[in-house]
């Protein structure tokens, strides 16, 4: 997964050269965050910013044989069909299968540090 715009969190920690210190989304200990835009990137690939300004792709692809429910939304004409919920509290796709801001932060950050 290509990494987008970077945000605080991103920021090169003290110690070996430069070296980006690993920060996944906390909806506990974090500022709650919501959705401000999404947009289809690429076939099952959302591109996604949060109200803290941080943007990430979020690669659903793989969830396709994981989770049944993911089949139908993954087809191209339903998964470009979605709204962002009122308040920016979530994605609500044209199906009704829906994902949280929080859920979808925790799983971009993840995939943009390689935890996945």
């Amino acid at each position: 997964m290509g990494r987008t715009e970077q945000g605080a969190d991103d920021r090169p920690a003290g110690g070996a050269a430069g070296r980006v210190t690993p920060h996944v989304y906390d909806p506990i200990k974090d500022e709650r965050v919501r959705l401000r835009a999404a947009s289809v990137f690429s076939d099952g690939v959302l591109r996604v910013t949060w109200s803290d300004g941080v943007t990430r792709d979020v690669d659903f692809s793989h969830l396709d044989a994981e989770r049944a429910s993911w089949r139908l939304t993954l087809v191209p004409e339903v998964f470009r069909d979605f709204e962002i919920e009122e308040g920016g509290h979530g994605i609500r796709w044209i199906n009704g299968f829906d994902q949280c801001a929080d859920a979808l932060r925790i799983l971009a950050d993840q995939q943009y540090y390689g935890m996945t």
